[in-house]
């Protein structure tokens, strides 16, 4: 068949488009991400920043990248590490890509003066959650940790730091701050546990009446969440959370080793086992 020579560069420009589409469409397809931008993995780890497409991280957060040390493993963390690499199920690559980076050990130590803290301070396990109120994610993954918590008993202490992607879940900060609230009552687990399981309505008015089911002062929790030193406290947390790498909710440390394979009961539960076998070995 002849075709006149504009008519070649013709073709050769549409043969050119249709090859630049599949393969775009084939890699993207490949590479398993989705129509909301992230892949069906990410979807079931702390790996992807708060599961929801958007600009970046620091934009949604602070507006800094925090601190900038950081630190070797030490050898204990690093035979952490293997563990919960080696605890991986059956079929399942170990997630060692997150912890090849420089920063995947906890930036910032817990302090049980400071941090909110569930269970003792001798546990084998120390379990740190970097999240926030609005995720789904950390929703299922509050009831996996529970679980967890109740299987192991004395040897697993959780920590909760906030985490709200500002940008994503508009309500996300404010709920924070009345978390901060009414650890000032010393009702942070009270109203912790229900904010989680209001996810989908954290308005100011529902945010009150689960402080007031939570047992608060509700005069004492309405002048506290004027107090600029909540903000601070929760602006440390997520600044503590990038210094430590942190980019999604949930985001797991298990004795200072960041956790990135799925949290459901098996997997999690097996790394649980690791770390405290390392201890107690």
């Amino acid at each position: 068949m002849d075709f006149a020579g504009g008519s070649w560069i013709f073709l050769l420009v549409i043969l050119a488009f249709i090859a630049a589409v599949a393969y775009g469409y084939w890699t993207i397809k490949g590479s398993g991400i989705n129509q909301h931008g992230w892949s069906d993995r990410d979807r079931a780890m702390g790996t992807g920043v708060g599961k929801d497409p958007s600009a970046d991280l620091r934009t949604w957060t602070h507006g800094t990248g925090g601190p900038k040390r950081k630190r070797r493993m030490t050898p204990a963390e690093r035979e952490t590490a293997k563990a919960i690499d080696d605890s991986a199920g059956d079929g399942r690559a170990p997630a060692r890509s997150a912890r090849a980076a420089s920063t995947v050990q906890l930036a910032v130590p817990v302090e049980e003066s400071r941090d909110h803290v569930r269970g003792p301070a001798d546990a084998a396990v120390t379990l740190v959650e970097y999240g926030e109120y609005e995720c789904p994610y950390c929703a299922e993954a509050a009831v996996v940790v529970r679980e967890l918590e109740e299987r192991h008993g004395d040897d697993v202490r959780l920590v909760f730091r906030h985490f709200p992607l500002r940008g994503v879940h508009p309500n996300a900060f404010a709920a924070a701050l009345a978390a901060e609230a009414a650890a000032k009552q010393d009702r942070f687990w009270e109203l912790h546990e229900l904010l989680g399981k209001s996810r989908k309505d954290l308005s100011a008015d529902r945010v009150r009446g689960l402080a007031e089911k939570a047992g608060l002062d509700l005069d004492r929790f309405d002048a506290d969440l004027k107090d600029p030193a909540l903000r601070e406290r929760v602006e440390a947390d997520i600044e503590a959370g990038l210094a430590s790498g942190v980019n999604g909710t949930p985001t797991f440390f298990l004795n200072n080793v960041r956790y990135d394979d799925d949290f459901d009961e098996a997997e999690l539960g097996a790394a649980i086992e690791a770390a405290r076998e390392v201890v107690t070995a």
